[in-house]
């Protein structure tokens, strides 16, 4: 079964679904994610000791948090450390322009 990747646009909701489906080391922290509404781009925000703090016990757990987390944020044009404060994210925009050349249009994002 493929995991989804993460996006910055999930309620906590999403968060805790998709922990659920990382496997069973991250159900603990489950609760702790809805309690704190921690959404998608506060995941960007979260260290190591803060996914300890959600309830992640094992090392090897917080490390796929933070390198999946990493990835999707680099998915969406931002290169992030861990721990890292992201003011603003846009959702990724597709727009249909008409081509100057008289020929077809052009998708631009």
């Amino acid at each position: 079964m493929a995991v989804r990747q993460p996006s910055p646009f999930w309620t906590p909701e999403d968060v805790a679904e998709w922990l659920l489906d990382l496997g069973p080391g991250f159900v603990g922290a489950t609760e702790n994610v809805l309690a704190q509404e921690v959404t998608g781009a506060d995941l960007v925000m979260l260290d190591d000791a803060d996914l300890r703090e959600l309830g992640i016990e094992a090392k090897e757990d917080r490390a796929v948090v933070l390198g999946v987390v990493s990835d999707m944020f680099e998915a969406h044009g931002t290169k992030v450390a861990p721990g890292a404060i992201v003011v603003e994210l846009e959702p990724p925009v597709t727009r249909t322009v008409p081509s100057t050349a008289g020929g077809s249009e052009v998708r631009t994002s």
